[in-house]
């Protein structure tokens, strides 16, 4: 045992004192965070399906009163144009919120003054590891949950001769809540609804919660079951209380599994079964490594010289505060978030792989979370999974699939409801249903096409063409149709949006704050004409809905082209009585240069007015940024050839919203500027997509592609004189190995194709050799570098 900092990994000197601080493991369904206290340990567990549900809530039709809607708008009516869906539910209803699950409280005798302590989090081996030593020798407490095996396993380690006394028991989770959002009081109520008991056998505990709680719109339910089993082969178990007492056991083993939403006999009696047929802990430990280094070592980053020594994140840190972020922090977030991935969105159970990342992944432990740490649809959960693909783990947007394809019925409710039209429309934000909210968020239309980005997406880089025609061409096909019908055709030919939203923006000149709803918002035009071109591109493909293809044509054909204001600026509205507002976080209207990628190097006029409206988004409104948008603005930037400010809003991000386990933050966690203000006694909320954000946007400065292109180090900041990549993905179908040194004017690489393909690769800027057409048959390896 070594107190060295992982080099694949992060590395503390202190416990945590808040969840939010702890070390996240999980397999995708099961997820824990762990404190690592040497005496009082404290593990919060949390179940992907544990939501504490309410019925689904009635969404009258309002159809009828879409004229008058854009009437108003028409008119100039904005504050008319925000009040018209207040009427459109039988009642307000909030988002279902995300729930604890339980805790396990591991209370162990001490000696000697300890020494040595370290937490580590492995990003290889998914396991977090608790290490001391005292004058006995060292200690070690390894935890991390098995997805081939589908248990958390919990591991001690004691000194030779040392027999320590451990008191184990499941307990409601009873933590403070966050101060945020007007959190506490609501959790304050579902905490004292919450009914618990456990039941102990000789070396089990079995814990059943379950919650209801009454609100104005109705009752909202919610059930969790756990099971502990213990092995402690050399030692003895006792009963105590609602304790398990193990002594005389140098080497013990806790194992734990949960269920929810199924009644306690039958979920204890299910649960007993299964833990104890269980393996032994070598082999289950054997069986987790064996999958999660398969998983882990797909790729792999460096940025610097290989003999660059890992650090501790606490001395990282301070230097990040003085304002040196250490070269290595930046890809060891990067591999965080790539870590954070494959633990809360591997495959698992809904209702064919499990529930998709959250706003918090898959960890919590507050019963009231910021905005129910839901699922968010207007940028949020799509930047969960921006890096997934590139970083070769497509099986985790599995759950996202089975996710929004599981809501579609909804999604066709709400369209036929608030607009009168076929197809689907999304809610901008849904937990456990699909039904739109009586908000002016309902002015938001874009949501699916946004989604259907990622199932073409998934098609690119894969080639499954079983996958395009059955899962991506329906749901594009669903969104498509929606825009048929909702989009209007002015006199001159053009298409208009109205209703319209940019999220979560206002136009600088609108008649009171706060009012969303416009027309022409260019994100509607832009996610419009990328949805029709790819669903036509995989008709074709497919050879399919011919019928559809003029329709879907003339729709393309009429959409507006985009404009440039006259400072320059790349317009968020296309509506000519909105004047862009650059003090926000959001950038949507940029979609078509990130996410998608529409503008870029053959548009030259409309990328210098994407750059001059970034620099207006950090200049003007600095203030106004957090944690995910600075992740976004970075990926942006990158896709604009812009390496060094890519890296400047990542090291903002690592200085202001990173806290000391990694996990990031909405916006500054220690209120000390920039980002916006959370307001005094509200600590900011813990928020996963920045993660993920940020390693996408490390992809995006060294790896980007095209259907039909491909662009090595396109945004390589000036810091980053030398590193490597391995086994990144492409929409191009080519897997990448690439080496780099002198600021990229030294590079090799090696390109693997993974289906027969050509396409046009574009050299590192630094680099003397010219772009080339390059034409691979599947399966072949081509190496490439600066002077062949």
């Amino acid at each position: 045992m070594s107190a060295t900092p992982l080099s694949h990994g992060l590395t503390l000197r202190e416990p945590a004192t808040r969840w939010q601080e702890a070390l996240p493991i999980g397999n995708g369904t099961l997820g824990a965070l762990v404190y690592g206290h040497i005496a009082e340990e404290l593990m919060v567990w949390n179940h992907d399906a544990h939501w504490l549900r309410s019925a689904k809530p009635k969404l009258n039709d309002v159809s009828d009163q879409l004229p008058q809607l854009r009437t108003r708008l028409a008119m100039g009516d904005f504050a008319g144009a925000r009040d018209h869906w207040t009427d459109s539910t039988q009642a307000p209803f909030g988002i279902d919120p995300y729930q604890p699950a339980f805790a396990l409280e591991w209370k162990q005798t001490t000696g000697a003054p300890f020494t040595r302590y370290r937490r580590h989090l492995d990003f290889e081996r998914s396991e977090a590891r608790v290490e001391w030593s005292d004058d006995h020798g060292p200690y070690r407490r390894t935890a991390f949950i098995s997805q081939p095996d589908q248990v958390g396993v919990l591991h001690l380690d004691a000194p030779a001769g040392i027999t320590p006394t451990i008191r184990l028991r499941l307990l409601a989770h009873e933590s403070a809540a966050q101060q945020s959002m007007g959190a506490n009081e609501d959790a304050d109520s579902r905490s004292r609804a919450l009914k618990w008991e456990t039941h102990l056998e000789p070396t089990s505990i079995f814990y059943y919660g379950s919650n209801e709680v009454t609100h104005a719109d109705g009752t909202a339910t919610s059930s969790c079951s756990a099971a502990l089993h213990v092995l402690a082969p050399a030692g003895r178990v006792s009963i105590e209380g609602d304790t398990l007492m193990i002594e005389g056991a140098s080497h013990v083993t806790v194992l734990v599994m949960a269920t929810t939403n199924e009644s306690r006999d039958l979920a204890w009696n299910s649960l007993s079964q299964s833990l104890t047929t269980l393996p032994d802990y070598a082999e289950l430990r054997h069986r987790h490594l064996t999958r999660q280094t398969e998983i882990s070592n797909r790729t792999s980053l460096r940025i610097g010289p290989r003999e660059t020594p890992p650090a501790d994140v606490a001395v990282i840190q301070t230097e990040a505060a003085d304002g040196h972020v250490p070269l290595t922090w930046i890809p060891t977030l990067h591999d965080f978030g790539r870590y954070l991935l494959i633990a809360s969105s591997w495959p698992g159970d809904f209702p064919r792989s499990g529930w998709p990342s959250n706003l918090q992944g898959l960890w919590n432990g507050d019963y009231a979370p910021a905005w129910s740490s839901d699922i968010h649809n207007d940028v949020n959960i799509q930047m969960n999974y921006w890096p997934a693909l590139t970083g070769a783990l497509p099986e985790t947007l599995l759950p996202f699939f089975d996710y929004f394809e599981h809501f579609v019925e909804d999604y066709r409710h709400n369209a036929r409801q608030l607009y009168g039209c076929r197809g689907i429309l999304l809610p901008i934000s849904q937990s456990t249903h699909g039904i739109a909210r009586p908000t002016l968020w309902n002015n938001w239309t874009a949501g699916a096409a946004w989604i259907a980005q990622h199932f073409y997406d998934y098609y690119l880089y894969t080639g499954d063409r079983d996958f395009l025609r059955d899962r991506a061409v329906p749901f594009m096909r669903e969104a498509a149709i929606f825009y048929e019908d909702f989009c209007t055709i002015d006199e001159t030919g053009r298409a208009r949006f109205s209703p319209s939203l940019s999220p979560e923006n206002t136009p600088l000149n609108s008649p009171e704050p706060h009012i969303i709803a416009c027309t022409d918002a260019t994100m509607d035009v832009i996610v419009t004409r990328e949805l029709l071109t790819h669903l036509l591109s995989a008709c074709r493909e497919l050879d399919c809905y011919h019928d559809h293809w003029p329709r879907w044509q003339t729709l393309l054909d009429a959409l507006p082209p985009y404009e440039i204001a006259p400072d320059g600026q790349f317009r968020e509205w296309l509506d000519a009585g909105s004047i862009d507002n650059p003090h926000h976080r959001h950038i949507s209207h940029l979609y078509a240069v990130y996410p998608g990628w529409e503008i870029n190097e053959t548009t030259p006029k409309l990328a210098a007015a994407c750059i001059r409206s970034l620099e207006e988004r950090l200049g003007a409104g600095l203030g106004d940024q957090t944690g995910w948008s600075l992740a976004a603005q970075s990926a942006t930037w990158a896709r604009l050839g812009q390496g060094d400010r890519a890296l400047h809003c990542l090291e903002m991000l690592a200085r202001f919203c990173v806290g000391p386990n990694g996990f990031t933050y909405h916006n500054n966690w220690f209120a000390q500027g920039p980002t916006m203000f959370w307001g005094h006694g509200n600590p900011p909320p813990f928020q996963i997509e920045a993660n993920f954000g940020l390693t996408a946007a490390v992809q995006e400065m060294l790896l980007q592609s095209r259907p039909d292109v491909i662009k090595l180090l396109p945004a390589l900041p000036a810091q980053w004189t030398e590193g490597e990549f391995r086994g990144w993905n492409t929409r191009v179908g080519v897997k990448i190995d690439l080496k780099w040194s002198d600021n990229g004017m030294i590079w090799s690489g090696k390109l693997m194709a993974t289906r027969a393909i050509s396409f046009t690769l574009i050299p590192p800027p630094n680099s003397s050799r010219s772009s080339q057409v390059i034409t691979l048959p599947v399966g072949q390896t081509v190496s490439i570098k600066e002077k062949q």
